[in-house]
């Protein structure tokens, strides 16, 4: 998923997905998909049930070890953020060039989302494409909300690290002074470890009972009885394996050490201060133009996932102008500390960070991470030291974000 394709390939691929399988599924109502997105959320706004006095005292922090597997460029200063209006008209040749790039995505129905583009503190492109809801003839604009998956991650481990900086709890804490009931086997497993994929854990987004249950609510503790029986199948701390596993595990411990629910803490600590209004956990649609509705293909809508069921590893919603305000303040100490800040982007085995991939792309340092889930395919990109950001998020299962996202930079680097 986090393989990026050229334009070309992209487009073949995408016309490949729509043709093949996705035609096979049943083809859910909009009455199924409404009514199974709107479903009362049990989990998400309900404080802990276990004091957070229950939980072993953290120690005092300390710093976090700082050494890099390889060398990384020195990131450049930050830059100042602007205000953001809806749909900004393409400044320039190159804006142009890239809304033509997508409006034909679009007429080939490859494609309909929403799409920023930033150098500097200077938005090229902030705009959305195709329907938010075709059956009522509303489109997407850079301010509709729509799911994006696994970049949910990058704000679990932000929510984590401000924790780390609270003083209350430490990485390599042991997760199981955090988690009741924690199985003997689990012991050697460390918040770090959950936050790099390296904890050894399997992927529960993969087990049958998720095929099974995922249109369904789910609390925290139904997510955590069906972690706790399951055995590391790699060593903790010595191989990375991605997966969902490790970031529900983080978001119960938010939840103990802070005595807040996950969605609580991420509004009053990183949305709500950043202004990200339009970013939240529960994804409910109603009439109206501000949602989108997730679909499969260009017209067809998608099963009806209740994102319950992803929780901190994938249950968020924002919009592209959003997560560039997200993007600014990661410029910043506004969040964390520089510090702290710095080790989100200290790539460990599989180059990955907490929350983070970071990797060289022709010499350039890329942070990014991918998203995807049914209706949904999102990618941020981050060149630092150019200070380059691209954000692409499609409430279309079938649209190539990676793709998109990629060619998009590449243009926008090379112009």
């Amino acid at each position: 998923m986090s393989r990026l394709l050229g334009a070309s390939t992209a487009s073949l691929l995408l016309v490949a997905l729509v043709i093949s399988g996705y035609a096979l599924l049943p083809r859910p109502t909009r009455q199924q998909t409404l009514a199974t997105l709107r479903q009362p959320d049990v989990q998400q706004d309900a404080p802990p049930t276990t004091p957070v006095a229950s939980a072993t005292p953290a120690p005092t922090p300390t710093p976090v070890p700082t050494a890099r597997p390889t060398a990384t460029p020195t990131v450049a200063p930050s830059p100042t953020a602007t205000p953001i209006p809806a749909d900004i008209q393409p400044t320039g040749p190159l804006g142009a060039s890239l809304d033509r790039y997508l409006n034909n995505l679009v007429e080939a129905k490859l494609f309909h989302g929403a799409v920023l583009v930033a150098r500097g503190n200077r938005i090229i492109l902030s705009k959305g494409y195709g329907p938010a809801d075709l059956d009522r003839g509303i489109t997407n604009s850079a301010n509709t909300r729509m799911r994006i998956a696994s970049l949910t991650k990058q704000f679990t481990a932000m929510a984590t690290l401000q924790l780390v900086d609270q003083g209350k709890l430490r990485v390599d804490d042991l997760v199981c002074q955090y988690i009741e009931q924690c199985p003997e086997r689990w012991s050697a497993i460390t918040v770090r470890m959950l936050l790099n994929h390296t904890h050894g854990l399997p992927n529960y987004t993969d087990f049958p009972s998720f095929e099974r249950d995922q249109m369904k609510p789910i609390t925290v503790e139904q997510l955590l009885d069906r972690l706790r029986g399951q055995w590391p199948v790699w060593t903790p701390g010595e191989s990375y394996h991605y997966g969902n596993s490790g970031y529900v595990l983080l978001g119960a411990i938010i939840e103990r050490i802070s005595g807040q629910s996950y969605a609580e803490f991420l509004r009053s600590q990183i949305f709500a201060p950043l202004g990200m209004h339009n970013t939240g956990v529960t994804y409910a649609p109603e009439p109206g133009g501000k949602w989108a509705l997730p679909y499969q293909s260009f017209s067809r809508l998608a099963p009806p996932l209740h994102t319950s069921t992803l929780y901190a590893s994938g249950a968020l919603y924002s919009t592209v102008e959003d997560m560039y305000r997200w993007d600014q303040a990661l410029y910043t100490n506004k969040l964390v500390s520089a510090e702290l800040r710095k080790q989100m982007f200290t790539p460990g085995l599989g180059r990955y960070g907490f929350g983070w991939k970071i990797v060289e792309d022709s010499g350039r340092l890329r942070v990014g991470h991918p998203g995807e889930m049914d209706g949904c395919k999102s990618v941020i990109l981050r060149y630092p030291n150019e200070q380059v950001t691209v954000i692409v998020i499609a409430n279309m299962h079938a649209a190539d974000a990676d793709g998109i996202a990629a060619y998009l930079a590449r243009i926008t680097l090379d112009s």
